[in-house]
Protein backbone atom coordinates (compact mmCIF):
# COMPACT_ATOMS: atom_id res chain seq x y z
CA UNK A 1 0.00 0.00 0.00
CA UNK A 2 1.02 3.20 -0.96
CA UNK A 3 2.34 5.91 2.04
CA UNK A 4 2.57 9.78 1.30
CA UNK A 5 5.64 11.50 2.39
CA UNK A 6 6.07 13.93 4.99
CA UNK A 7 6.55 16.58 2.23
CA UNK A 8 3.64 15.24 0.54
CA UNK A 9 1.50 15.39 3.30
CA UNK A 10 2.57 19.39 3.65
CA UNK A 11 2.39 20.00 0.00
CA UNK A 12 -0.20 18.12 -1.45
CA UNK A 13 -3.22 20.51 -2.83
CA UNK A 14 -6.81 20.16 -0.41
CA UNK A 15 -9.40 18.30 -1.56
CA UNK A 16 -11.47 21.51 -1.96
CA UNK A 17 -8.61 22.17 -4.50
CA UNK A 18 -8.21 18.73 -6.21
CA UNK A 19 -12.21 18.82 -6.86
CA UNK A 20 -11.90 21.95 -8.38
CA UNK A 21 -9.40 21.02 -10.80
CA UNK A 22 -11.08 17.55 -11.59
CA UNK A 23 -14.39 19.56 -12.01
CA UNK A 24 -12.24 22.04 -14.62
CA UNK A 25 -10.74 18.82 -16.49
CA UNK A 26 -14.65 17.38 -16.69
CA UNK A 27 -15.83 20.89 -18.09
CA UNK A 28 -13.18 21.17 -20.35
CA UNK A 29 -13.24 17.92 -21.95
CA UNK A 30 -17.41 18.31 -22.15
CA UNK A 31 -16.05 21.66 -24.16
CA UNK A 32 -13.65 19.93 -26.47
CA UNK A 33 -16.53 16.99 -27.41
CA UNK A 34 -19.00 19.55 -28.35
CA UNK A 35 -16.29 21.31 -30.24
CA UNK A 36 -16.09 18.32 -31.78
CA UNK A 37 -19.01 17.25 -32.54
CA UNK A 38 -21.08 20.76 -32.59
CA UNK A 39 -23.15 22.90 -30.54
CA UNK A 40 -25.40 20.72 -29.09
CA UNK A 41 -28.74 18.45 -30.16
CA UNK A 42 -30.41 21.06 -31.98
CA UNK A 43 -32.24 18.88 -34.48
CA UNK A 44 -33.22 15.36 -33.47
CA UNK A 45 -30.72 13.22 -32.14
CA UNK A 46 -27.77 14.81 -33.88
CA UNK A 47 -25.39 17.21 -32.69
CA UNK A 48 -25.65 19.73 -35.35
CA UNK A 49 -22.32 18.25 -37.29
CA UNK A 50 -22.42 18.21 -40.96
CA UNK A 51 -20.29 15.79 -43.72
CA UNK A 52 -20.11 15.10 -47.45
CA UNK A 53 -20.16 12.24 -49.37
CA UNK A 54 -18.77 13.07 -52.55
CA UNK A 55 -18.68 11.84 -56.40
CA UNK A 56 -15.97 13.39 -58.48
CA UNK A 57 -17.96 13.16 -62.14
CA UNK A 58 -14.56 11.75 -63.24
CA UNK A 59 -14.77 8.88 -61.34
CA UNK A 60 -18.76 8.14 -61.91
CA UNK A 61 -20.38 5.54 -64.53
CA UNK A 62 -21.43 6.52 -67.44
CA UNK A 63 -23.46 3.21 -68.86
CA UNK A 64 -22.95 3.78 -72.97
CA UNK A 65 -26.45 4.59 -73.54
CA UNK A 66 -26.90 8.25 -73.00
CA UNK A 67 -24.16 9.50 -71.42
CA UNK A 68 -22.41 12.95 -71.71
CA UNK A 69 -19.74 14.16 -73.71
CA UNK A 70 -16.40 13.77 -71.68
CA UNK A 71 -14.81 17.04 -73.04
CA UNK A 72 -12.30 20.18 -71.93
CA UNK A 73 -13.79 22.95 -70.04
CA UNK A 74 -10.71 24.72 -68.84
CA UNK A 75 -7.42 24.52 -70.54
CA UNK A 76 -6.83 20.57 -70.88
CA UNK A 77 -9.52 20.17 -67.88
CA UNK A 78 -12.22 17.49 -68.45
CA UNK A 79 -15.39 16.46 -66.98
CA UNK A 80 -18.66 15.56 -68.41
CA UNK A 81 -20.68 17.86 -70.30
CA UNK A 82 -24.73 17.38 -70.16
CA UNK A 83 -26.35 18.39 -73.60
CA UNK A 84 -29.16 21.14 -73.61
CA UNK A 85 -30.83 19.35 -75.89
CA UNK A 86 -30.96 15.56 -75.53
CA UNK A 87 -31.48 14.08 -71.63
CA UNK A 88 -28.23 12.64 -70.67
CA UNK A 89 -27.09 10.29 -67.35
CA UNK A 90 -24.14 8.68 -65.31
CA UNK A 91 -24.69 6.01 -62.31
CA UNK A 92 -22.90 5.40 -58.85
CA UNK A 93 -23.98 3.58 -55.85
CA UNK A 94 -23.64 5.07 -52.28
CA UNK A 95 -23.25 3.42 -48.63
CA UNK A 96 -23.95 5.72 -45.58
CA UNK A 97 -21.15 6.35 -43.51
CA UNK A 98 -21.10 4.44 -40.41
CA UNK A 99 -21.12 8.18 -38.32
CA UNK A 100 -24.73 9.21 -40.43
CA UNK A 101 -27.58 9.84 -38.00
CA UNK A 102 -30.12 7.99 -39.72
CA UNK A 103 -31.76 11.54 -40.27
CA UNK A 104 -32.65 13.00 -44.37
CA UNK A 105 -29.83 13.36 -46.33
CA UNK A 106 -29.49 16.70 -48.84
CA UNK A 107 -28.56 15.80 -52.44
CA UNK A 108 -26.85 18.31 -54.52
CA UNK A 109 -24.61 18.97 -57.77
CA UNK A 110 -21.89 21.24 -58.46
CA UNK A 111 -21.48 22.19 -61.66
CA UNK A 112 -19.80 25.07 -64.32
CA UNK A 113 -21.16 26.04 -67.87
CA UNK A 114 -18.75 27.64 -69.86
CA UNK A 115 -21.06 29.59 -72.26
CA UNK A 116 -23.07 32.52 -69.89
CA UNK A 117 -26.70 32.36 -70.26
CA UNK A 118 -28.10 35.58 -72.53
CA UNK A 119 -31.40 36.25 -70.51
CA UNK A 120 -31.66 36.27 -66.88
CA UNK A 121 -33.56 33.52 -65.03
CA UNK A 122 -32.57 30.77 -67.05
CA UNK A 123 -32.34 27.38 -65.36
CA UNK A 124 -30.86 23.71 -65.69
CA UNK A 125 -32.91 20.91 -64.25
CA UNK A 126 -30.99 18.21 -62.61
CA UNK A 127 -32.92 14.85 -61.90
CA UNK A 128 -31.78 12.10 -59.30
CA UNK A 129 -33.40 8.64 -59.76
CA UNK A 130 -32.45 6.29 -56.42
CA UNK A 131 -33.71 3.40 -54.78
CA UNK A 132 -32.52 2.72 -51.25
CA UNK A 133 -32.58 0.16 -48.66
CA UNK A 134 -30.57 -0.77 -45.56
CA UNK A 135 -28.98 -4.38 -45.06
CA UNK A 136 -31.51 -7.26 -44.77
CA UNK A 137 -34.44 -4.58 -46.17
CA UNK A 138 -35.54 -4.96 -50.05
CA UNK A 139 -34.80 -1.95 -52.38
CA UNK A 140 -38.01 -0.88 -53.29
CA UNK A 141 -39.10 0.67 -57.52
CA UNK A 142 -37.27 3.73 -57.87
CA UNK A 143 -38.29 7.71 -57.22
CA UNK A 144 -37.49 10.51 -59.31
CA UNK A 145 -36.62 13.97 -57.93
CA UNK A 146 -35.98 17.26 -59.24
CA UNK A 147 -33.77 20.06 -58.69
CA UNK A 148 -32.96 23.89 -60.69
CA UNK A 149 -32.86 26.43 -58.44
CA UNK A 150 -29.13 27.08 -57.91
CA UNK A 151 -26.89 29.18 -56.11
CA UNK A 152 -25.54 31.63 -56.69
CA UNK A 153 -29.24 32.17 -58.37
CA UNK A 154 -28.90 34.73 -60.85
CA UNK A 155 -28.25 34.73 -64.54
CA UNK A 156 -25.60 31.95 -65.19
CA UNK A 157 -22.43 32.83 -65.74
CA UNK A 158 -19.51 31.50 -67.46
CA UNK A 159 -16.71 29.29 -65.28
CA UNK A 160 -18.62 30.34 -62.02
CA UNK A 161 -19.09 27.30 -59.73
CA UNK A 162 -22.67 26.88 -59.02
CA UNK A 163 -24.69 24.29 -56.65
CA UNK A 164 -28.32 23.21 -57.08
CA UNK A 165 -29.84 21.56 -54.21
CA UNK A 166 -32.61 19.24 -54.02
CA UNK A 167 -34.82 18.82 -50.91
CA UNK A 168 -33.80 16.59 -48.21
CA UNK A 169 -35.03 12.98 -48.83
CA UNK A 170 -35.72 11.18 -45.93
CA UNK A 171 -35.49 7.34 -45.19
CA UNK A 172 -38.10 5.01 -44.01
CA UNK A 173 -37.12 2.48 -41.01
CA UNK A 174 -36.08 0.26 -44.08
CA UNK A 175 -33.47 2.93 -45.27
CA UNK A 176 -31.92 4.31 -41.83
CA UNK A 177 -29.66 1.73 -40.98
CA UNK A 178 -26.41 1.33 -40.48
CA UNK A 179 -24.28 0.59 -44.03
CA UNK A 180 -27.99 1.70 -46.12
CA UNK A 181 -27.45 1.73 -50.11
CA UNK A 182 -28.40 3.99 -52.35
CA UNK A 183 -28.53 3.34 -55.96
CA UNK A 184 -28.52 6.03 -58.36
CA UNK A 185 -28.92 7.89 -61.83
CA UNK A 186 -28.39 11.34 -61.99
CA UNK A 187 -28.95 13.35 -65.04
CA UNK A 188 -30.02 16.36 -66.81
CA UNK A 189 -33.46 17.00 -67.28
CA UNK A 190 -32.79 19.07 -70.60
CA UNK A 191 -36.28 18.06 -72.45
CA UNK A 192 -38.55 19.98 -70.26
CA UNK A 193 -39.40 23.40 -70.08
CA UNK A 194 -38.74 23.75 -66.83
CA UNK A 195 -34.46 23.51 -68.10
CA UNK A 196 -34.42 26.71 -70.00
CA UNK A 197 -30.62 26.92 -70.38
CA UNK A 198 -29.79 27.01 -74.03
CA UNK A 199 -25.90 25.75 -73.45
CA UNK A 200 -24.47 22.54 -72.34
CA UNK A 201 -23.15 22.26 -68.34
CA UNK A 202 -20.33 20.21 -66.95
CA UNK A 203 -20.86 18.17 -63.76
CA UNK A 204 -17.92 18.82 -61.35
CA UNK A 205 -19.10 16.49 -58.46
CA UNK A 206 -22.64 14.90 -56.81
CA UNK A 207 -22.63 15.04 -53.35
CA UNK A 208 -25.01 14.10 -50.62
CA UNK A 209 -24.99 16.27 -46.99
CA UNK A 210 -25.85 14.30 -43.78
CA UNK A 211 -25.54 14.66 -40.71
CA UNK A 212 -23.26 13.08 -37.99
CA UNK A 213 -24.20 11.53 -33.86
CA UNK A 214 -21.02 9.95 -34.08
CA UNK A 215 -17.50 9.72 -35.98
CA UNK A 216 -18.15 6.26 -36.11
CA UNK A 217 -19.87 2.93 -34.69
CA UNK A 218 -18.98 1.13 -31.34
CA UNK A 219 -19.71 -2.27 -33.22
CA UNK A 220 -18.69 -3.68 -36.99
CA UNK A 221 -22.41 -3.34 -38.01
CA UNK A 222 -24.34 -1.88 -35.24
CA UNK A 223 -23.71 1.94 -33.55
Amino acid sequence: MYTKSKWERGNSPSNDVRSRHLLNNLENGVEQAHGFLGNGPEVGSSWGMWEDLRFDSNGIKAAGIKDPAYSTWSGELRSYWFSPTTSEDLFLNVQMPHAWDGSAIYPHMHWVATTASSVAGHQIRWGLEYSWASIGSTFPASATVYASTSYPNEQIDANKHYITSFDPITPTTNQNGLSAMLSCRIFRDSTVVGDSFTHGAFLLEFDLHYRMNMIGSRQELTK
